[in-house]
């Protein structure tokens, strides 16, 4: 049995159910992500609606910094925001313009800018801009057709970013398939810094003289990644891989072995971000069941030196990949009616609720607009 499933954002996935000795085998061919593929399951089984689909898949674009948080948000079958939050005073407002999307908030260590990505909804037209968060005033640093992924600041003016040129097919179906990370200082022109041409890559993070993301389906002919297996082994439970990258010469250097995955964990490794001293990450897992029968989306912190582990627990539907913020991890929950987003102290280890946000598009769209101003 085969259904096709589509979220609002556009991502296909072909899914297929097998009965095999008495057991369910969910297969998902994804144009997206892999969390999206794990949402295509969940899809199938609940019924859920296009706008639902649409708000478990972009749950995990989530950025914040020690003044404000932004992420993105669903205001109709197709239509993204950003919903930006002022820590202190609680103040909400939307980043959102009529027949484009707003993707992969990302804001800068010093909190003085947010990027993302702008994308027109009816063309393959993307754009990636950075903004001063005081004024709005955004400098465009990419125009393209290709598909775009994780743009992230590595220092001020230079960033880093995963891209796939379009491909065409004979029969005139437009597809994405073989992702690379750029890098790319404003003004100037992007450098492509890896040859992986993989199928997936993205959740780019950079510490200790290393780029890790997240990457799947590697081409045949340039295995640099482990491919897929029929019987699933330990190592294909990550899909986290770290290369290493001299910031100087602008440059990775290209693995001579195959890349090893990292953060293997119970349940499947989909991500990870690295904190700024380069000594704890935060793993984006999913693991299936505990008794609910859905994928269980979580963080796990783990400490890079010690080697311990503290799995934050959430009863919602999905939590975001947290991200770390002085002595803090915060990330998103995503509940039916609205988000948590919780704080977890490094030091004390004590979780707290800091905001709930309600995300019904009725209210949404009753918010303050943000107007940005593009420079270049």
């Amino acid at each position: 049995m085969r259904r096709l499933v589509k979220w609002a954002g556009g991502i296909v996935a072909l899914v297929a159910i097998f009965v095999v000795g008495g057991s369910i085998l969910f297969i998902s061919s994804c144009s997206g992500s892999m969390q999206a593929c794990y949402a295509s399951w969940r899809g199938f089984w609940g019924g859920e609606t296009p706008e639902d689909r649409a708000r478990w898949q972009s749950s995990s674009e989530f950025a914040v910094s020690e003044s404000m948080l932004a992420f993105t948000v669903i205001l109709s079958d197709g239509e993204t925001g950003l919903l930006v939050v002022d820590r202190e005073s609680g103040k909400q407002r939307l980043i959102y313009e009529r027949g484009f999307g707003f993707w992969a908030p990302h804001l800068t260590v010093d909190g003085e800018r947010l990027m993302m990505i702008k994308r027109e909804r009816e063309t393959a037209r993307r754009q990636i801009l950075s903004c001063q968060v005081d004024f709005w005033r955004c400098d465009v640093y990419l125009r393209t057709e290709n598909n775009l992924r994780s743009p992230v600041e590595i220092e001020k003016d230079t960033i880093l970013y995963s891209s796939t040129p379009l491909r065409i097919g004979e029969d005139g179906r437009h597809w994405y398939a073989d992702y690379d990370i750029h890098l790319l200082q404003k003004g100037g022109v992007p450098k492509r810094l890896s040859d992986f041409g993989l199928y997936e890559l993205g959740s780019i993070s950079v510490a200790n003289g290393k780029i890790y993301f997240a990457g799947e389906g590697p081409k045949r002919e340039n295995p640099v990644i482990p491919r897929p297996s029929a019987k699933r082994v330990t190592d294909e439970r990550s899909k986290v891989f770290a290369v290493n990258f001299d910031i100087e010469k602008q440059q990775i250097s290209k693995p001579d072995a195959m890349l090893k995955p990292l953060f293997v964990l119970d349940g499947f490794t989909i991500g990870a971000r690295i904190s700024q001293d380069g000594r704890k990450a935060a793993v984006h897992n999913a693991q299936y069941g505990r008794g609910r029968g859905r994928y269980i989306y979580e963080n796990v912190v783990v400490d890079l030196v010690s080697g311990t582990q503290r799995r934050l627990k959430t009863e919602a539907i999905i939590a975001s990949r947290g991200v770390f913020v002085g002595n803090a991890l915060v990330y998103s929950e995503l509940f039916p009616d609205h988000y948590k987003i919780q704080e977890y102290d490094l030091n004390s280890g004590a979780l707290r609720e800091i905001l709930e946000i309600n995300h019904s598009q009725e209210r949404l769209r009753t918010l303050e607009r943000i107007e940005l101003t593009l420079q270049n």
